[in-house]
């Protein structure tokens, strides 16, 4: 009897914590990514010193996808992935041949947010993120020049963010990473 008591007692203690687990899915879309910028900057270095024309732009992205589980009321580990799409046309001065370009980034990232205020309707908190980022850049218009592959690290820094809403709310962070500057989307608790 009391082997059964202290089972059904450590059971209780076992489905209490499951019950008091919360986690969390978002999904969000960033403006202002790492890539954009770096593109930029490098088409800017490019013009400067080989007279080559590079104008790039963002097709699509950052688009992400997440998922948080707050460890403890105040703080979350988690995991997200983001998509980031860009296209690219250098045109040579020296010749008449132009060059198109996609480049894509598929990023995984480990995360963890700490909440300064965390109400049940409103939180507000900072975050970091990190984790690795796999670029492809496919020419689009010329067929003699191979895909080229990189991985290289992944960062995201928030210095704010903000949740509103009880089980389904919106969000809402500033910050710089492969996310982007601004970030924002909506997200589900269970």
């Amino acid at each position: 009897m009391k082997k059964l008591l202290a089972i059904v007692f450590t059971l209780s203690l076992f489905s209490s914590q499951i019950k008091a687990q919360n986690n969390e899915v978002y999904i969000g879309y960033g403006l202002g990514s790492v890539q954009e910028a770096s593109e930029t900057f490098s088409d800017a270095f490019v013009a400067l010193f080989t007279g080559e024309s590079t104008e790039t732009s963002v097709k699509f992205g950052p688009i992400i996808l997440g998922y948080n589980h707050y460890v403890k009321p105040k703080w979350t580990i988690g995991a997200l992935y983001s998509n980031t799409s860009l296209e690219g046309k250098t045109t040579s001065n020296s010749s008449s041949i132009d060059l198109s370009y996609t480049s894509t980034y598929n990023i995984i990232m480990a995360r963890s947010d700490y909440r300064y205020v965390n109400k049940e309707r409103f939180q507000l908190y900072s975050g970091l993120a990190a984790g690795v980022a796999f670029a492809k850049a496919k020419p689009i218009n010329d067929s003699d020049i191979e895909t080229s592959s990189t991985t290289e690290f992944a960062f995201q820094i928030n210095a704010i963010g903000f949740r509103y809403g009880k089980k389904i709310g919106v969000f809402g962070e500033l910050g710089v990473g492969y996310n982007g500057f601004l970030c924002f989307g909506v997200s589900t608790k269970f």
